[in-house]
């Protein structure tokens, strides 16, 4: 299936030999070559967290192993909902390639968007460099249904939202490893819902922080929110984070103690969750630093320790795993060598359903996608909650010009692609997706 696809993707054009299409290269991985653990929890808000300076103590275990890695407080997502950011983070591209944009279920049950199977994905790249590659995920968004589960040969999707149920499968399946498959460096990728609406964590997480009475609240179709409302939400979103928090302490110091491979690890989220700060509950709908600004912290080889403050993205956490593994990295992937991190422009591009925003030194552009004349900018340094939009003409041209730029040649790849899929969700997948909220109201 992997070999038809990619001689199919091949026949596409010369823009798409950059994906590095052709026969799985069966290659033995370095003797070196690092175990790898990618956990991404679900619209975890980077100042909810204490090591970014949150108040509640949200975070005990993650801030102190963040103190033996390199955490860095300016990263962003490419995507403000799940779908379309983990698509980018699989492929290290852009919306602009994968174009999954339509995520939300249809009230006639009709198709969304999925990953194009002519996209290399961090699977793909890894297990052709050798590796063992192994996902447990409790999200729907990322299920076969929806492309994301190429390159993987171990996938398991929970129905659970409780982090606790991927750490006792994954304990379980460790255990169980054969000796085959032990012999390889292993992939792991861990996606986590403890955080996600309907913000409800297990006892005794859902009363750890106090608030006042209220209703819980958590996607836009909810009206007339008051202040105790969100203190009362905000109070169990707070108590999620902590919850998996306790399931991180057990799992992540047994995982680095597994095996006799070196260990390298990243952990970041999605995306961030909303609470009013631009009118709007829960996710996907903005660009805004609520949203955008996300949790990445490293730890790997030759990686220092400490706290750093130029700005990364999701690509380039795409890049970084696939540098450590010694993979080969798909020419349309956007990540920089760690080495440049500081030195190279970060590509700071990120969607929504809806908007599309830029961001270019302390300046954010944000575009409607449907309407481009409606288009704003703001400047972080005098207004850091990005409340007072700025139209000046020059300012904005020049954004523009720099976005057009870094987005470049990203349409006619897509269009090669044929992307994205289109794809009819099962029918539970979309029970699940409709639990969670992810039906469009029209």
């Amino acid at each position: 299936m992997l070999h038809g696809k990619r001689r199919v993707a091949c026949c596409l054009g010369l823009v798409l030999l950059a994906l590095g299409c052709g026969p799985s290269s069966g290659r033995v991985a370095r003797k070196d070559a690092p175990d790898i653990l990618v956990v991404v929890i679900d619209s975890l808000r980077a100042d909810h967290v204490g090591a970014w300076g949150y108040s509640r103590d949200t975070t005990p275990f993650l801030d102190k192993w963040a103190k033996g890695a390199a955490l860095y407080r300016k990263a962003y997502t490419h995507g403000t909902h799940t779908r379309i950011a983990m698509a980018s983070l699989f492929t290290g591209t852009f919306p602009t390639v994968h174009r999954i944009r339509e995520v939300n279920l249809k009230q006639d049950q009709g198709p969304s968007d999925a990953l194009v199977e002519g996209l290399t994905t961090w699977a793909e790249s890894l297990r052709d460099a050798g590796y063992d590659t192994w996902a447990l995920v409790s999200n729907p968004h990322i299920s076969d249904d929806f492309g994301f589960t190429q390159g993987f040969g171990h996938f398991w999707l929970t129905s659970s939202n409780y982090g606790a149920t991927i750490k006792d499968k994954l304990f379980e399946d460790l255990k169980a490893r054969s000796a085959e498959s032990a012999a390889k460096p292993l992939f792991l990728y861990l996606h986590f819902m403890d955080v996600h609406s309907p913000y409800q964590p297990p006892p005794p997480w859902d009363t750890y922080f106090p608030s006042p009475p209220g209703h819980l609240v958590y996607a836009n179709w909810f009206h007339d929110v008051n202040a105790n409302d969100l203190a009362y939400s905000m109070a169990r979103y707070d108590g999620g984070i902590r919850s998996l928090d306790e399931t991180l302490s057990q799992l992540i110091p047994r995982w680095e103690a597994t095996g006799t491979r070196p260990k390298a690890a990243v952990v970041l989220s999605d995306h961030g969750e909303e609470f009013m700060e631009h009118g709007g509950l829960g996710h996907g709908n903005s660009v805004f630093e609520e949203l955008a600004h996300v949790v990445f912290v490293v730890k790997g080889p030759a990686i220092a320790p400490g706290v750093y403050d130029e700005p990364v993205c999701h690509a380039d956490a795409h890049r970084l795993v696939l540098d450590w593994a010694g993979a080969t990295v798909p020419e349309i992937a956007r990540g920089r060598q760690r080495a440049d991190w500081g030195r190279l422009p970060p590509p700071l591009y990120t969607e929504s359903k809806e908007w599309v925003g830029y961001r270019s030194g302390q300046r954010l552009l944000v575009v409607n996608r449907a309407h481009p004349r409606r288009r704003s900018y703001y400047d972080r340094a005098t207004d850091p909650a990005e409340l007072k939009p700025l139209e000046d003409h020059e300012t904005l041209h020049e954004l523009n010009r720099e976005m057009e730029r870094l987005i470049g040649n990203d349409n006619a790849i897509a269009d090669s692609l044929n992307a994205p899929r289109r794809k009819v969700a099962n029918k539970e997948t979309a029970e699940r997706l409709k639990a969670l909220g992810y039906v469009d109201a029209h």
